[in-house]
């Protein structure tokens, strides 16, 4: 097949454009680098143009790319809305779905599966956490996000649960390396910090509106999972600012994790599920799934916490 009539390399030049890294746009497609760099280079040789600046980091579209972009990426849509439309009659349908890796292990995999039981016509594939470029190039039908985006024109947000979370700590890390009482003591303890693809690792604490300084950290250990977060924490190995009271309900009401520094919380996050508007509009399957998977998440979520925050105020930390 020649290069120029292989939709996967308009693909990966479109994601490439976005992203400004062929890197970043393997990992949205979900192919190897390798493949996605021959990719673009065989569309950049056969089109007889250069694709980037690559003066910059990261790399710019130059203004050819940006011409035939527009008109392809149209026509993407296009083809993409027909698809649906036709797989909405009755077809089987797939329906890829991304979310943090934690979230998906312990809970969205059981989601979809139920799901799909009850609607014998979908499929779906749980993909890794995705950014919203990544749903904007086609690389997913819905995404989980920790906060809702700040433009949201093009999208459909629903809002799932808001929640923050509590410093938390094993007793025996607590009995070996004292007790913190401020976010400036935190400067003699190690941090289990959590950076995913939409997320950095905490910097500030909140108590009754009041911003902590820049925290300090004696040590940090940084991992894009709250489960390995978790089992640091029950290693005795630092304190977590970060995790998820969902992820931890029955060490605190076990007291094998207990929360420190009463009152001093993470920024609360807006968990939501996130779609395009266009692509909904033309799958009615993808909105009913959206609409059913954020309503249901939100239940269980607001549960998870409540039972959390009640084991905290049984131990007697609030």
């Amino acid at each position: 097949m020649n290069v120029l009539d292989n939709l996967n390399a308009w693909r990966a030049v479109s994601a490439a454009a976005r992203t400004g890294s062929v890197t970043a746009a393997a990992e949205q497609l979900g192919i190897e680098l390798s493949k996605c760099s021959r990719l673009v280079s065989g569309m950049e040789r056969e089109m007889g143009f250069a694709f980037f600046d690559k003066s910059t980091r990261p790399y710019r579209p130059t203004p050819q790319l940006r011409a035939f972009l527009a008109a392809f990426e149209l026509a993407l849509r296009n083809l993409e809305n027909a698809r649906a439309l036709h797989q909405a009659t009755g077809e089987k349908m797939r329906i890829r779905f991304a979310a943090p890796i934690e979230i998906s292990r312990l809970y969205f995999s059981k989601t979809l599966v139920s799901y799909a039981r009850e609607h014998p016509n979908l499929s779906f594939v749980l993909q890794p956490e995705a950014t919203l470029a990544g749903l904007r190039a086609g690389a997913v039908d819905a995404i989980v996000l920790s906060d809702v985006p700040a433009v949201a024109e093009d999208l459909v947000v629903r809002l799932c649960h808001v929640t923050s979370t509590c410093v938390l700590a094993t007793p025996a890390y607590l009995r070996r390396h004292g007790t913190p009482q401020t976010p400036a003591d935190l400067a003699r303890h190690t941090g289990l910090l959590l950076r995913t693809v939409n997320l950095n690792p905490v910097r500030r604490l909140y108590r009754d509106g009041i911003e902590s300084e820049i925290i300090e950290w004696k040590n940090v250990f940084i991992t894009h999972d709250q489960i390995a977060l978790k089992e640091l924490l029950l290693e005795d190995r630092g304190i977590a600012v970060d995790l998820s009271l969902a992820h931890v309900v029955e060490e605190l009401e076990s007291g094998r994790i207990v929360s420190v520094m009463p009152g001093w919380e993470r920024a609360p996050r807006r968990m939501c599920v996130v779609t395009l508007r266009e692509r909904e509009e033309a799958c009615p399957p993808l909105r009913l799934f959206a609409e059913a998977v954020a309503l249901r998440t939100g239940e269980d979520w607001i549960a998870y916490t409540e039972r959390g925050r009640a084991a905290i105020a049984r131990a007697g930390v609030s």
